[in-house]
């Protein structure tokens, strides 16, 4: 009787995750549809030195959202989903209300500061770059509380509704403006306007996400006063913030060094490198997004059996999607590139090695998110902090001479050492194996 009933609360997990999955890997086909058409048009329409300095300044504001969080976003994911479960009605609405009250202040603060910092230093840029980043941060802080709308309502298990906000609803409305704007001032826009109307899209999907949760919320939330465990939130949050800064420094350390080094065309033609690379894992992504609640109420529940199954069907799913789209990545990759124009076909090579970390990144599985839902967050900012540590050192060693096939080594080779290390201890504190190679003899 209880075997039966561990397989039908299996079979129902599965259904669950397969319906998120699929939801998250449908907004994230249309928001990467979107994203794409909007990296070519503006390739085409700034040219590598004007995409990239708006990519420069897009990495920028995005390594800044981390610290404007404080760690709040895996906080809520992990927490909401377990006081959902339980009924804690008021530690939800407390935990919702000092992430709000936190992180806006956190972000106001460091918008201030980055705005007197370009001010002071602005004459070591040139206009149209100081201009963008003044306005990247005036929208610093609408980002930041988005992302706590959108991990909110990861938590709740509303996970579709989620990765809409950021993922669809803000890429429609930027390509909705790009292309409304570009048709009424004759296809001509410069970096500062894009960034404008990259802001106005924030704006608006914060205020969809707002409207959103709270239709969402329980309605006991609302009614029960606000309770507070600040000395444990705080506590996990400091690690948290250090695997999300540890993280974007890991995967922006690259565009950064490379903008100071070789200047901003070498960063244009890099992103869209990136970018194209960045499609092999869409599938692990899609999949971490739907197994995150899944995996915390899991292991919260003792069901290791269980979470080893999920975790390996999930693993081969993502290795049998993603290889296809390396291999067709490695081999067609100037063609691919060509399509943003013919001066982005000098990142083939950095495409290519790309293509092959993020490859490895997909057969290591979901080993970061494994290691933060069970409450092992220290365990992978210490790897993670390892592998920045080689990244920053390789960028520094290889972009001088190699450019951005030094970048693109540096970020593979240290993306390979951090999967390698996460994986190592998710064995040892689990007793799972994350890869899609996990207990083959039990399927």
């Amino acid at each position: 009787m209880k075997q039966y009933r561990e397989k039908q609360a299996d079979k129902h997990l599965y259904i669950r995750l397969v319906k998120n999955t699929s939801g998250t890997f449908v907004i994230k086909v249309c928001s990467t549809v979107f994203s794409f058409f909007v990296s070519i048009l503006l390739a085409r329409l700034l040219g590598a030195e004007g995409y990239g300095t708006y990519a420069y300044v897009m990495a920028i504001i995005t390594i800044l959202i981390i610290p404007s969080t404080l760690g709040f976003p895996q906080l809520l994911v992990r927490d909401m989903a377990s006081y959902n479960a339980l009924r804690l009605w008021g530690r939800m609405h407390g935990l919702l209300r000092l992430a709000n009250r936190s992180v806006l202040a956190s972000s106001v603060l460091i918008s201030i500061l980055g705005a007197i910092i370009t001010g002071f230093i602005a004459e070591d840029f040139h206009a149209q770059m100081t201009t963008t980043l003044w306005i990247a941060f005036a929208g610093l802080p609408v980002m930041a509380l988005t992302q706590i709308k959108q991990t909110a309502l990861n938590g709740l298990g509303y996970i579709i509704e989620g990765q809409l906000l950021d993922m669809f609803i803000r890429s429609f409305l930027f390509i909705t403006l790009v292309a409304g704007t570009c048709f009424v001032m004759g296809w001509k826009i410069n970096t500062p306007l894009a960034m404008l109307m990259q802001i106005v899209s924030a704006v608006i999907t914060l205020l969809t996400g707002i409207v959103i949760l709270d239709k969402r919320l329980p309605v006991a939330v609302r009614k029960t006063p606000p309770a507070y465990e600040i000395n444990r939130w705080v506590k996990s949050t400091y690690p948290l913030l250090i695997i999300s800064a540890l993280s974007m420094i890991n995967a922006k350390a690259d565009m950064i060094m490379l903008g100071a080094i070789k200047g901003a065309e070498s960063v244009g033609i890099y992103t869209v490198a990136n970018k194209e690379a960045s499609l092999i894992v869409f599938i692990l992504m899609s999949v971490n997004a739907a197994l995150a609640p899944a995996v915390s109420g899991l292991y919260a529940s003792g069901k290791m059996e269980s979470l080893q199954r999920v975790v390996t069907k999930s693993a081969r799913i993502v290795l049998g999607l993603s290889l296809p789209i390396a291999v067709g990545l490695i081999v067609f990759g100037k063609w691919t590139l060509l399509i943003f124009g013919h001066e982005f076909t000098r990142g083939d090579t950095a495409l290519a090695i790309l293509s092959l970390g993020q490859l490895i990144n997909a057969m290591a599985g979901s080993v970061g998110m494994l290691l933060v839902m069970t409450g092992h967050e220290k365990d992978t900012a210490v790897g993670i902090g390892i592998s920045t540590v080689l990244n920053v050192g390789l960028n520094t060693l290889l972009i001088p001479g190699w450019g951005i096939k030094g970048a693109a080594m540096a970020t593979s080779s240290s993306m390979i050492l951090w999967n390698f290390l996460l994986a190592v201890r998710v064995y040892k504190r689990l007793g799972i194996d994350p890869t899609a190679l996990g207990r083959i003899g039990r399927w």
